[in-house]
């Protein structure tokens, strides 16, 4: 397992839609995200968090339908 700081990882992902800190913590302790949270700070197993195509946790937008998504 190679960790990978939250803050790189968040990289991946549109602004509006990077997980904070907090979250990351939440995401890793619940399992739904591989890697471990050390002193406070999230920690990403790369490799295999890139092979996730979902996560087990519920998206925060996750009440939109499709006329919403597309605008």
């Amino acid at each position: 397992m190679q960790l990978t700081r939250w803050t790189f990882i968040n990289r991946e992902f549109e602004p509006a839609s990077r997980p904070s800190k907090r979250e990351w913590c939440q995401l890793i302790e619940s399992l739904a995200v591989p890697g471990k949270v050390i002193a406070g700070t999230p920690y990403i197993d790369a490799a295999r968090f890139a092979g996730a195509t979902t996560l087990d946790s519920p998206a925060a937008n996750d009440d939109l339908d499709a006329p919403d998504l597309l605008g």
